[in-house]
């Protein structure tokens, strides 16, 4: 096929999937005065790629107008070089395209984003899978309509062999620190202000920490027993201490998944700002704790070392709606196990997010690649007889 007329739906990224499935030469977006926005938008994520698109006015509802469009498009062309997307769009025009592709012998076709299948209306039931187009966390982010940014430079106790021992001591006694949440969060209000907390008997662990002023640079100084590090300037060493250092330790463990390819992006405290262009300064309104693709899905993942309430449960559909629609999915990961049980039944009527406990994140990242939405894994043993069933 030289040229495929996709019809343009309200959600851009069946479009987009539909686009780039294709090597031709040339991509036209069938759109409406409603869907010109999303035309207009997957025409700006294809240019990035070097898939240049073009837009075709339709009218929605005149079935006989958008047969002539079509057809004074293509006018000169063989048929055999045609093909018809004809995922998206009202009615009419579904019609219209079907109708255009039947008088011209062009090759007609639907993108299934249930079964992840490209399936043949030529009256062979030719199905053939989707291939993963999408391998960006950041391209399901501009198809939404925003921008995403890292969040401001901070040190990481990443990227430390100290750092790195800390966090494997701080997930040792994960269960004890949530003790000394409670403490340090006072602190998170006023992050850059200095502060000095130690206990020396937390169930036995003792822990300091401590935020220097700006005269020392902002110096904070963790210990967890007889690990310990200082990072300048560290003035959220609160925030970390109270649930970051969670998300720091998951994208370690992750990262192995991204090495062995089986998912193509992983991000971490990811900022989703207005796509405002005029603007260059702009707020974040929304956060990802970590998000990655595998090239269909969008999976945003929330780490919480501390209690769970209903608001998160929320948060997590909302992103997992707005940024990946039917391509999305959210995982709730919880720093203890107990922390799922009042939250259950909440997340089983859930159609698009799930939960399950880090302890078997740790153990067995590949849990998050094909974990179901309404599921809820407190443990290994409920991992194993879910993969099972």
């Amino acid at each position: 096929m030289n040229t495929i007329i996709h019809l343009a739906g309200e959600q851009p990224l069946p479009v987009y999937i539909g686009v780039m499935q294709f090597d031709c030469p040339r991509h036209i977006l069938a759109v409406t005065d409603r869907t010109t926005p999303v035309g207009e938008t997957v025409r700006n994520v294809c240019s990035a790629t070097g898939r240049d698109v073009e837009l075709l006015k339709l009218d929605a509802y005149d079935m006989q107008a958008s047969v002539h469009a079509i057809e004074t498009l293509l006018a000169g062309q063989k048929p055999a070089e045609w093909g018809f997307n004809l995922t998206g769009g009202t009615k009419p025009m579904f019609a219209a395209a079907y109708k255009a592709a039947q008088q011209m012998n062009a090759t007609p076709f639907y993108i299934e984003t249930t079964n992840h299948t490209v399936d043949w209306l030529d009256g062979s039931g030719r199905q053939e899978p989707l291939r993963p187009v999408i391998p960006s966390v950041g391209t399901f982010i501009q198809l939404a309509g925003y921008e995403s940014m890292p969040a401001p430079e901070a040190p990481s106790p990443l990227n430390s062999v100290d750092g790195l021992r800390l966090l494997e001591s701080m997930w040792k006694q994960r269960d004890k620190l949530q003790g000394w949440y409670r403490t340090i969060g006072r602190h998170m209000q006023y992050p850059g202000v200095p502060f000095s907390e130690s206990q020396t008997n937390l169930k036995g662990l003792k822990v300091s920490a401590e935020l220097k002023g700006p005269r020392e640079g902002y110096a904070g100084t963790l210990r967890i027993d007889h690990d310990e590090i200082t990072l300048s300037p560290w003035p959220t060493i609160a925030k970390f201490i109270c649930g970051g250092w969670l998300e720091d330790y998951l994208f370690h463990k992750l990262q192995d998944l991204y090495r062995q390819k089986k998912i193509t992006d992983l991000c971490e405290n990811l900022y989703v700002t207005a796509a405002d262009t005029t603007s260059k300064q702009q707020d974040p309104f929304q956060e990802f704790d970590l998000a990655f693709s595998d090239g269909f899905f969008l999976t945003v993942v929330e780490c919480k070392a501390g209690d769970i309430d209903q608001s998160h449960i929320q948060k997590l559909e909302n992103l997992a709606r707005r940024f990946g629609g039917h391509f999305g999915r959210g995982i709730l990961v919880a720093g203890r196990a107990d922390r799922l049980d009042p939250i259950r039944e909440r997340i089983e009527r859930s159609s698009i997010i799930s939960a399950v406990a880090a302890d078997v994140v740790v153990r067995k990242p590949d849990v998050l690649l094909n974990i179901p939405p309404g599921s809820v894994l407190a443990s290994i043993s409920e991992s194993n007889s879910r993969h099972r069933r």
